[in-house]
């Protein structure tokens, strides 16, 4: 070989170099290619390859396909509650409503979602999110740590994109004491 194109989307769109070929192995050629990806959130894009060898013949390839997915999945918070009663949030309780709440989509599939939480200390844990279909919830696990806590959602589609929503502080109530004052 002594060059090789590509052609991606259809049979009428241009032709693009290929690097190499490089040096032949065991009676192969390799050689590589590397597009700017478009904007897609996984969608089926074909390409084929065309090789020319020294004395100028023409070989062109099969249609292949391939899913490119540049996007990360899409998270919407629908309902945030900052303010939060510790002790509802706490093993064995749980009984706190979600504090969190929203939709996430993706052009493929979400394949894993979960929550970051930041204790009071800066300690981190992971901790789950509820999912039913595209709806999620989270109602944190919260240690017995005095003061305010902060959460992240994650999000990872099929093809491995990462999305972080947050970060969500979560603040017990202000306690008031009752004054005592010594009068003499």
């Amino acid at each position: 070989m002594s060059q090789v194109d590509v052609q991606t989307g259809s049979a009428t769109a241009p032709w693009y170099k290929a690097s190499g070929p490089y040096s032949p192995t065991q009676g192969s050629q390799g050689w590589s290619f590397i597009w700017p990806l478009p904007i897609s959130d996984s969608v089926p894009v074909r390409f084929r390859a065309r090789a020319t060898d020294a004395a100028g013949n023409l070989a062109v390839g099969a249609w292949q396909t391939t899913t490119v997915d540049t996007v990360a999945p899409v998270m919407t918070v629908i309902t945030y509650i900052s303010r939060i009663e510790p002790w509802r949030y706490q093993s064995p309780l749980r009984t706190g409503p979600p504090v969190l709440t929203g939709t996430v989509t993706d052009g493929g599939i979400v394949t894993r979602l979960w929550a970051q939480a930041y204790g009071p200390h800066g300690a981190a844990y992971t901790d789950t999110v509820t999912r039913t279909g595209n709806v999620w919830r989270n109602a944190p696990l919260l240690s017995d740590d005095l003061g305010s806590y902060s959460v992240r959602i994650n999000a990872v589609d099929g093809a491995g994109k990462l999305r972080v929503s947050g970060p969500f502080a979560l603040t017990p109530p202000r306690m008031y004491l009752p004054l005592v004052m010594n009068q003499r």
